[in-house]
């Protein structure tokens, strides 16, 4: 009885060590790389909007850009039309509840790199979730909040 309530939980925990367990991220490496985004607080249904991410390599030594998450609260009816630059790939993790986009870009020191994100709302309401970059390894991901309200019109 007691091994069939561990097991599922057993394979969870092993699941979280297989997948580096999200990110985490430790103080010292948020000093090395500024992860920042510019986005508009409101937007309206059916219009594109545009989310300017930046990174700025803090540090002496290059950093390597894996990825940026994007919450699937905030795209449960804002799609992702574009990204330049473009992102090699991506992919959905439902454990964690987040989309995937990899970059696998090499930001050498003091050195900045962008993004610009085109986003398509779908329905109004207000709409949040995490946006992260993970940077260096899938452990050094700095976390922050995406938020938008859509409306139908201005």
């Amino acid at each position: 009885m007691i091994l069939k309530r561990l097991l599922p939980v057993s394979i969870y925990v092993f699941a979280l060590v297989l997948l580096g367990a999200g990110c985490m991220l430790t103080t010292d490496f948020a000093a090395l790389v500024d992860f920042s985004y510019d986005s508009p607080e409101t937007a309206i249904v059916g219009e594109p909007f545009e989310v300017i991410v930046s990174l700025d390599n803090l540090d002496s030594e290059a950093h390597t850009l894996l990825d940026l998450e994007v919450g699937d609260t905030f795209l449960e009816t804002i799609s992702l039309e574009s990204a330049d630059p473009t992102y090699a790939d991506s992919y959905h993790l439902p454990l964690f509840n987040l989309e995937f986009y990899n970059y696998n870009v090499e930001i050498p020191p003091g050195e900045s790199y962008e993004v610009v994100m085109k986003f398509l709302p779908s329905e109004v309401g207000t709409f949040s979730g995490q946006f992260n970059a993970c940077v260096d390894s899938e452990g050094n991901c700095i976390e922050k909040t995406i938020s938008i309200v859509v409306n139908s019109e201005l």
